[in-house]
């Protein structure tokens, strides 16, 4: 039988946004420097990387072509672009963060849906995740 999702609190709006200005994809984890590769894929479009390399389907990570959708919207809605993958990990850049709590709120809930784990085991409610989203222009996200 499936569990229903209980979706995280709204929260408080904090004074103090907990974002982190970190590439998390090249982060250092417990005194171990991740290795870099650096990689050409064959396309004019990076939203479709993820497509390419077949990335996603596994644990709570999306298949890749929602990851292709998802990262078409952002790059159209927030001039995104993809800085970073990892095995469990990406990184995205943006041009333009929203503008008002209410857009950043609404973006907090559309980007759980496509990586709870930013919330469930991150800031822990919607409004610390859309502060993050108006104070910076770094997005990480990862999946378990």
């Amino acid at each position: 039988m499936l569990r229903e999702r209980t979706l995280p609190p709204v929260g408080e709006w904090p004074t103090e946004p907990e974002y982190n200005d970190e590439l998390s994809v090249a982060r250092d984890f417990k005194g171990v420097r991740p290795k870099v590769y650096i990689a050409l894929i064959p396309t004019d479009d990076w939203t479709t990387v993820p497509a390419h390399l077949r990335y996603g389907g596994w644990n709570a990570c999306p298949k890749s072509e929602y990851h292709v959708a998802a990262l078409r919207s952002w790059r159209d809605r927030y001039g995104a672009e993809l800085i970073g993958l990892s095995f469990d990990r990406m990184d995205l850049r943006v041009a333009t963060r929203p503008q008002t709590r209410s857009q950043a709120l609404e973006l907090a809930r559309e980007q759980y849906v496509y990586c709870n784990d930013i919330v469930d085991q991150g800031l822990g409610t919607f409004s610390k995740l859309a502060a993050c989203l108006m104070a910076s222009n770094l997005w990480g996200f990862w999946w378990d």
